[in-house]
Parts: structure tokens; C-alpha cells; sequence
């Protein structure tokens, strides 16, 4: 309901406290790019309050994961360009990826970070350089 039609205003004038909530049409929900989940927000917000350190740690893998990829995409671009030098580079970054951690957790990151969404695509370009 838009604010000034008949329907929002049926219970203005007798219980101004309890008028309805009016819908705005110029904003429709049509018009996101990103698909809406129930309760998404929420159940982040309720995790955050629950485990603060859990969340500040799974913050930090994801940050962790996203600069590695970001320099493995700069890597991977650099050698496309013509830059030689850069495939031992490559070879340094995975023994660093794969050494971090300490004890029973060392090699997780390698694996985490082999299971991230945008892996894939580096791989598929890592390969086509001849880099397994």
C-alpha cells in the first residue's frame, strides 16, 4: 500500500497509533540482485552472539583464504603476461599454504583452501601453465 491510499489510512483517524505498516511499491523486491534467505541474517547475528571466538576465527580463515587466492590470481596473471620467473613463485606459495598451521591443524588451510568456490577456476588456469 502506498502511503496516502484509502487502505492506509482506514485506521488514521480513530487509532493513529495503530495504522498499519504502509508497503512502499517504488522498492521492489524484484529488483535485488541477491536472492533473500530467511533467516540468514538472523542465524548469523544469534552465532555471532553465541560464539563470539568461533565467529572471529572463521572471520579470519576467510580473510586468510580470499588474500591467498587474490595472490595466486596475481601470480597466475603475471605468468600469462610472459613472466617466467613467476611459475617458482607459484611453487613457493604452495609450500607456504601448505605448511601453515601448527601441530594437528597443519595442512588444513591447504585443504580449505582447495575446497574454496573459486579454487577451481585457479586450478583449471594452473594447469593450462603447465603447473600441477
Amino acid at each position: 500500500l502506498k502511503c496516502g491510499s484509502r487502505l492506509s489510512g482506514l485506521y488514521s483517524w480513530a487509532y493513529p497509533a495503530l495504522r498499519p505498516p504502509t508497503l512502499d511499491r517504488s522498492c521492489s523486491l524484484a529488483d535485488r540482485n541477491t536472492p533473500l534467505a530467511m533467516g540468514d541474517q538472523f542465524s548469523r547475528s544469534f552465532q555471532a552472539c553465541c560464539d563470539p571466538e568461533g565467529t572471529a576465527e572463521i572471520v579470519r580463515k576467510k580473510k586468510a583464504q580470499r588474500a591467498a587466492i587474490n595472490k595466486y590470481d596475481e601470480i597466475l596473471k603475471r605468468m600469462e603476461a610472459g613472466d617466467t620467473s613467476a611459475g617458482a613463485e607459484v611453487q613457493s606459495f604452495d609450500n607456504e599454504n601448505k605448511n601453515k598451521g601448527q601441530g594437528e591443524f597443519k595442512g588444513r588451510f591447504w585443504e580449505e583452501l582447495q575446497a574454496h568456490a573459486d579454487w577451481p577456476d585457479l586450478s583449471k588456469r594452473r594447469n593450462a601453465l603447465g603447473l600441477a
